[in-house]
């Protein structure tokens, strides 16, 4: 458990959302080059046909194509498309699956073979898709989405010290929900979440993280760099109240690195700083929290992503006395 999570908020940040089906009918059409240097003999296109289906990032609109294929006799071999694609041949047909991104009318594609002693093949293919543009204009017609509610659970490992007089290590189960909206799209943003442990034990944790972001507007896709500040809340339920604190709530900010991969998944990283204490100067490193982790968020076939985290944060506070939590998180969530 950490006491402000950030999955939920970046799950959204980097939203993936499918379309389903190809509502237009536009196609794009595979040509193999003709020369035999730039052809893998033992490699087979299902269809030559593709069509054209729409992906959203975010904000961003993307056509794309499936290629699909098999490669033969070539055990021990590597394909390779690009930096982050490639595969290593381990049977003697070795089905494969390719998501090219339409960016023009002809869109080429290279794929090397390596074999085990160094030899390279070379396979080139160009996709036709003279009508590409038209997928483009019928996701313009449709308004973006601007919303996106999401929940998630994770396994909390929490290590929690008073005074040098209270030690507690928990293992609680902890439960999350966010929404975020698109205030001005694509670079404004509000977020909201919650959070609560659930696991009976001497003491459980409460709060809430109201946040508002700007995208850097000069790092480009795929990647992106978001800027984010709000207010974080805090609060232990403990019998008694004969230790903790209690309804806290400090400023704090944070930066997002994402990246979208060609397949579709995506991947950030993020490090936060919250401004905790009374009168607290910047970065005093008596009294903060200093939080950290990433996530992997795969989009389903539904258009709803998983996301996989991990997080980590320290927190340090006086109120009356010395306060010390320690948490390591991972999550599980789902958009909806």
């Amino acid at each position: 458990m950490k006491f402000f999570n950030l999955e939920n908020f970046v799950t959204f940040q980097l939203y993936v959302c499918l379309i389903p089906g190809n509502a237009w009918g536009v196609t794009a059409q595979l040509v193999r080059s003709i020369l035999p240097k730039e052809q893998i003999v033992d490699l087979q296109w299902e269809t030559t046909y593709l069509e054209i289906e729409p992906k959203v990032y975010g904000q961003k609109t993307q056509p794309e194509v499936v290629l699909n294929g098999i490669l033969s006799k070539r055990k021990e071999w590597t394909l390779i498309w690009s930096s982050d694609w490639s595969l290593t041949i381990s049977k003697d047909e070795q089905p494969f699956a390719l998501v090219v991104p339409i960016q023009n009318d002809i869109t080429p594609v290279e794929l090397q073979a390596i074999g085990p002693m160094g030899e390279v093949e070379i396979e080139k293919i160009y996709l036709h898709a003279s009508e590409w543009k038209t997928v483009l204009e019928q996701l313009q017609k449709k308004p973006p989405l601007r919303s996106f509610p999401t929940t998630a659970l994770g396994y909390s490992f929490i290590q929690y010290e008073e005074d040098g007089s209270i030690n507690l290590t928990l293992h609680a189960l902890t439960g999350r929900i966010s929404y975020q909206y698109l205030v001005f799209p694509p670079h404004w943003d509000l977020a909201l979440n919650v959070f609560a442990t659930f696991t009976p034990s001497t003491a459980k944790f409460v709060g809430a993280n109201l946040r508002f972001g700007y995208v850097i507007p000069w790092i480009t896709e795929p990647w992106s760099f978001r800027l984010l500040g709000g207010i974080a809340y805090l609060n232990m339920i403990v019998a008694g109240d004969s230790f903790g604190y209690h309804s806290l709530v400090y400023p704090q900010i944070y930066p997002i690195l994402s990246k979208v991969f060609k397949n579709g998944t995506s991947a950030y990283v993020y490090l936060k700083y919250v401004f905790a204490g009374p009168n607290t100067p910047l970065l005093n490193f008596k009294e903060r929290e200093i939080a950290m982790g990433g996530g992997w968020i795969y989009p389903l076939s539904s258009g709803h992503p998983i996301v996989l985290s991990i997080d980590v944060a320290d927190l340090r506070i006086h109120i009356r006395s010395e306060h010390h939590t320690f948490s390591t998180s991972l999550n599980l969530g789902y958009g909806w």
